[in-house]
């Protein structure tokens, strides 16, 4: 489903909506092969043969969006390479495929716990946050009208997305010449703020959780795993959240340690254990990996714990809120701002994310 902004920007066109369906195939193709990403993609063609047939099609969308017909763009590239126009078609049409790109990419990476919604450049978006309480019930005697009067009041979250920029450079006459590939640049640039924005709602859930209360009847916070502690934390969710089935996520080696309590047990060679490295269903509750991503401040660090398992009830109110605001912007400079003929870019992309929610959750430290 596409964003309105881009159904507008795409005017019925029909080369425009193929060009946007064109993206989201290679990109789910490329993540599947270089990743072991399960978005479904068409076999027809291999990636090579479609990173081909997309920067074609790239070509002749910036071409179209510049009023300079495809095939003489690419019979006199290093003519049309100084254009303006061209220039700025050609992040535009990037900065426009990112964008139909992005939100699918979220919601796969952060959707069990996060709520993402796309807005309107400029536009702020509201959540209603609506009790999970119910109401008390008390003994009355048969000469009673009234009980105690209650009544509950929903909450209104409101987000206002923030500007983010991604700045590069690109020899557009290797581009124009066919000699550097838009797709694998597209797909890279997808990827830099998808990876930056997942890290951010990441953050703001981990953040969450470690202020969760760790004592008493209210422990929602535990150290130490155990089979006993994991079931407690997950029936604790499951009841506090309506009934709404809890699962535990985290990573590949945190998810590791979610075994049964007997010493004795044994796996065989084609087990979920084994091939995966975690059970994918313990004690009734559902088990999902959270993937590992690179902590790029760090050299050769990763941004997700690998020492603690998450209880969250998916089907529930989600824990975070992400808006993404509007149409990506881009600028550029010629070529002929700098003594070695590059162009720089710049793409601008608004996105903010906050705990807004009425659900529980529990975290266990291992």
């Amino acid at each position: 489903m596409l964003q309105d902004y881009i159904v507008k920007f795409a005017a019925g066109d029909q080369g425009k909506l193929d060009l946007f369906d064109l993206v989201k195939d290679y990109y789910n193709h490329y993540m599947a092969v270089n990743f072991k990403g399960t978005a479904e993609f068409s076999k027809k063609y291999s990636l090579d043969e479609k990173e081909k047939i997309l920067n074609g099609a790239l070509l002749k969308e910036i071409g179209a969006l510049a009023n300079i017909d495809a095939e003489v763009l690419k019979k006199n590239s290093s003519v049309f390479a100084s254009n303006p126009l061209l220039q700025w078609a050609t992040f535009a049409v990037v900065g426009m495929v990112t964008d139909v790109i992005l939100p699918d990419a979220i919601i796969k990476s952060t959707g069990y716990y996060n709520d993402v919604r796309v807005i309107g450049y400029g536009d702020s978006a509201s959540w209603e946050i609506t009790p999970r309480d119910l109401f008390v019930v008390t003994k009355a005697s048969k000469g009673k009208r009234l009980g105690s009067l209650q009544k509950q009041y929903q909450g209104q979250v409101t987000l206002v997305p923030e500007d983010h920029l991604v700045s590069v450079y690109v020899d557009l006459y290797r581009v124009l010449a066919g000699l550097e590939s838009l797709g694998a640049f597209l797909v890279k640039v997808a990827r830099s703020i998808e990876t930056q924005m997942s890290l951010d709602i990441y953050t703001a859930f981990d953040t969450a959780m470690k202020a969760l209360p760790s004592s008493g009847n209210t422990q929602l916070k535990y150290s130490g795993y155990s089979e006993a502690v994991a079931v407690s934390a997950a029936q604790k969710v499951t009841a506090w959240n309506g009934g709404k089935p809890a699962v535990f996520l985290g990573t590949k080696a945190a998810l590791s340690h979610i075994l049964p309590a007997d010493a004795n047990y044994r796996f065989e060679l084609n087990s979920d254990y084994v091939k995966v490295g975690y059970i994918r269903d313990f004690k009734g509750y559902e088990v999902i990996e959270l993937q590992q991503v690179a902590d790029y401040t760090t050299p050769f660090g990763l941004a997700l714990k690998d020492d603690v398992i998450y209880v969250v009830s998916p089907s529930s109110d989600k824990l975070i809120r992400t808006v993404i605001g509007g149409d990506m912007i881009s600028y550029t400079t010629t070529e002929y701002s700098y003594a070695n003929l590059i162009q720089t870019g710049t793409m601008r992309k608004a996105w903010a994310t906050a705990v807004a929610t009425s659900s529980i959750a529990a975290i266990i430290t291992l």
